[in-house]
């Protein structure tokens, strides 16, 4: 098993490249498959929808250590989200403070091909679906038809820009104080093994997420909420039944919680790594993961 310092080091590293591309993959095409049977069946409880979205990044995961075994006989490490990456790539610094061989930032040369695999993978996720969508309307599965790709991909959002960034914040910084924690506890000294690690992960975002959707939920990761820009952006433009006043609203709307939830990201990501990395040196404790 490839610790993430190994990881982080490198500027390419195949299985890593592959396994963070095939999760987004799944994740991305598995939430689109949400939203469909969510809009169709017109389902509304919070309880549920938060189930599915958690079960969607569970099966993300296991479905990757999976194939990943089989075809590399590994159990690779998955990060998924944009907001883990980052984060352990700061705090994995640690571990090279007093390195003779390595340069205190070499801890962020992974970030050149993991965010981007995680990109593509999301991309290809969405491009997958629409063509499963396609075929599936051409069945006799009637229901299905009466869903709109452009219902899946959008939803009323009347929140103002001030209340959708504070409510990104606080979900966002929860998720980064809580999540990318637990992956530093110590394996050793706790007895955890990474299936543990993964349940109590899958518990703590569940009660995230059922929170959120108390407040229309939050965005859990940039470059699926990147992805949706993007594919929304274009069935608007091709959308000749809009208003163009309509349309140009909905892409203002659409690319300013964006980018707003591009900044939170980033700033929370890095600002409470660069916190848990000073409390690591202060300690002169080392991340064992």
């Amino acid at each position: 098993m490839m610790r993430s310092l190994n990881i982080l080091t490198k500027t390419w590293d195949y299985g890593t490249a592959i396994t963070e591309f095939g999760a987004n993959f799944v994740l991305a095409f598995l939430i689109m498959f949400v939203f469909m049977i969510i809009r169709s069946k017109k389902i509304e409880n919070k309880l549920v929808i938060s189930s599915f979205f958690v079960f969607v990044v569970f099966i993300s995961i296991i479905s990757t250590w999976a194939w990943a075994r089989v075809l590399m006989n590994s159990f690779p490490i998955v990060y998924l989200n944009p907001i883990n990456v980052i984060f352990d790539a700061i705090v994995q610094m640690v571990n090279l403070q007093n390195s003779s061989t390595s340069h205190l930032t070499d801890s962020l040369k992974g970030l050149g091909y993991i965010l981007p695999m995680q990109l593509v993978g999301i991309l290809s996720g969405f491009v997958c679906f629409y063509i499963f969508y396609i075929l599936i309307t051409k069945s006799k599965q009637t229901y299905i038809k009466a869903v709109a790709f452009n219902q899946i991909l959008f939803k009323t959002d009347n929140q103002k820009t001030v209340y959708f960034a504070f409510k990104d914040f606080i979900f966002i910084l929860i998720y980064t104080a809580v999540i990318s924690m637990i992956s530093l506890i110590n394996p050793v000294a706790s007895g955890l093994r990474r299936i543990d690690y993964l349940i109590v992960s899958m518990i703590v975002l569940f009660v995230i997420i059922y929170l959120s959707s108390f407040f229309e939920f939050y965005t859990f990761d940039i470059l699926l909420s990147f992805a949706f820009a993007i594919f929304s952006t274009f069935f608007l433009l091709i959308d000749q039944n809009s208003d163009k006043q309509t349309i140009k609203t909905e892409l203002k709307n659409t690319w300013l919680h964006f980018l707003i939830s591009l900044i939170i990201t980033l700033v929370i990501a890095i600002v409470l790594a660069i916190i848990v990395y000073q409390i690591f040196i202060q300690g002169q404790h080392r991340v064992t993961i």
